[in-house]
């Protein structure tokens, strides 16, 4: 038997104590977006949250040699296709200043990595 569930992907913008999750279609178009704490527990209620939209093609994670790290490690064990997100400051700034929030960014990145960067 074949799922049908939509084919979705996560963007994670990692921080130290949060973590701010959005989760897009496949070809386009943010589904949610929520914020988890940045602990074990946290990982495992974000995993949960994604999975619960589709089918789970790939997550975006920024800043996975920093405040990401444990959460791609934990994303990899379970089996997710992680792809690390290059922070890029000046992208969240400018968007900041034109009153388009830093998770349109990051939404923007997390799709264009997910659909053809190598994976972390």
């Amino acid at each position: 038997m074949t799922s049908t569930a939509a084919a979705v992907i996560g963007g994670v913008d990692t921080h130290a104590d949060t973590h701010h999750a959005a989760v897009l279609l496949m070809h386009g178009g943010r589904v949610a977006d929520a914020e988890f704490p940045a602990t074990a527990a946290g990982y495992a209620q974000l995993l949960l949250w994604l999975r619960g939209f589709g089918r789970l093609h790939a997550v975006g994670v920024e800043g996975t040699g920093s405040y990401g790290a444990g959460l791609a490690r934990h994303l990899h064990a379970a089996g997710v296709r992680v792809v690390g997100i290059p922070t890029r400051r000046p992208l969240v700034s400018v968007s900041q200043s034109i009153g388009v929030p830093s998770a349109s960014a990051l939404n923007t990145r997390s799709s264009s990595c997910c659909m053809g960067a190598d994976d972390m």
